[in-house]
């Protein structure tokens, strides 16, 4: 086990750490870790968030993604590609389809490209969901086709939502016919305008990461739109429960 002592508590000493605790699938060290952090002063960096958040999705809590995200960019840090990468795969551990889909339409709206890492976690997401979304899986895959990006690389996701023989027949009818590397006019899985980007821009950080220019705050509100529907809709759903006639401990109205 990693354990950091006082006099050696930095930001890069810590991210090395809370890498570990997700590769172990240990969120509450990982999260002891990062309160420790704030707890010296030392300001997180993008890369401890990237680190917690994808704690987050190995571990299957898309609820303290989304906080960590949001605390994220509060504090002025821009998401970059390994965040939002994390971010859909903690949503996908849930089966937040539509949450999964807002992420990926923001980025692709941003002129940002969708590379198959993407379209995974969102069939992933449809079979996690309840109910299961197969169809849109299937979707995702042919969207992915049109976009240029090997339908391969996403064979064994496809597998595990629809099954051997169904995501056989699929990739056949895909390489059976020849794809044209662009994007559908409804963009399949996602809906919407095509977009189209070499890269993601911004400045590179270390040399490896591409920073995004602050488009973190529409994800936030995104999302937090799209949890705003669901609690909705699970407080309409206990409501009709208590109030449907016939239901168990309702009293039988008096008759005049």
């Amino acid at each position: 086990r990693l354990r950091l002592e006082p006099q050696y508590l930095d930001v890069e000493a810590v991210n090395v750490v809370l890498h570990a605790c997700a590769i172990g699938r240990d969120l509450a060290r990982a999260e002891q870790h990062f309160w420790a952090l704030r707890l010296t002063g030392i300001r997180p960096n993008t890369i401890t968030f990237n680190a917690m958040i994808n704690a987050c999705a190995v571990q299957g809590n898309s609820e303290r993604a989304v906080q960590l995200f949001a605390a994220m960019v509060e504090e002025g840090h821009e998401p970059n590609e390994v965040t939002m990468g994390a971010l859909c795969n903690a949503l996908a551990s849930t089966g937040l389809v539509d949450h999964v889909r807002a992420v990926m339409l923001e980025i692709d709206d941003a002129g940002l490209p969708l590379n198959s890492y993407f379209y995974a976690a969102l069939i992933s997401a449809c079979g996690s969901a309840e109910p299961p979304r197969p169809d849109l899986a299937v979707l995702a895959v042919r969207d992915l086709a049109a976009r240029g990006l090997r339908p391969q690389s996403v064979r064994h996701k496809l597998r595990q939502v629809i099954g051997l023989e169904a995501a056989a027949a699929v990739f056949d009818e895909l390489m059976g016919s020849e794809v044209t590397p662009s994007a559908p006019s409804s963009r399949g899985s996602l809906s919407g305008r095509q977009r189209v980007a070499s890269s993601w821009r911004g400045a590179r950080a270390g040399g490896e990461i591409w920073l995004l220019p602050g488009f973190g705050a529409a994800i936030v509100a995104k999302l937090e739109v799209l949890n705003r529907r669901d609690r909705e809709a699970r407080q309409g759903n206990v409501a009709g429960t208590v109030s449907a006639p016939g239901a168990a401990g309702a009293r039988p109205q008096a008759r005049g």
